[in-house]
């Protein structure tokens, strides 16, 4: 299954210190998601509200909140994040 994982800056953090966090190179298990094949795009969100969206291949949605929730970035409370189950758009409901 796959997950759209969209984030939102934790309670009192600018994007001064996401960026500093990131720059850091703290989630070091994050790009192990990224070689293992689980996380499939990782996105920046541009705009007023920083954060990342996150495309996750897991076997269900216990299993992708379990890692987010692993994740040091949401452990150190940088980010937040909103899970939700998505498949490819069916065509078959526009006439294709």
């Amino acid at each position: 299954m796959q997950f759209i994982v969209n984030s939102r800056l934790g309670p009192g953090v600018t994007r001064e210190r996401f960026i500093e966090y990131i720059r850091d190179g703290r989630d070091h298990e994050g790009w192990e998601l990224v070689r293992k094949g689980i996380i499939q795009h990782w996105l920046w969100k541009t705009g007023d509200e920083p954060g990342l969206v996150v495309l996750l291949n897991c076997e269900d949605a216990a299993e992708a909140r379990r890692l987010i929730d692993a994740a040091p970035i949401v452990a150190d409370g940088i980010l937040t994040f909103e899970v939700d189950p998505v498949d490819p758009f069916p065509n078959r409901l526009i006439g294709a």
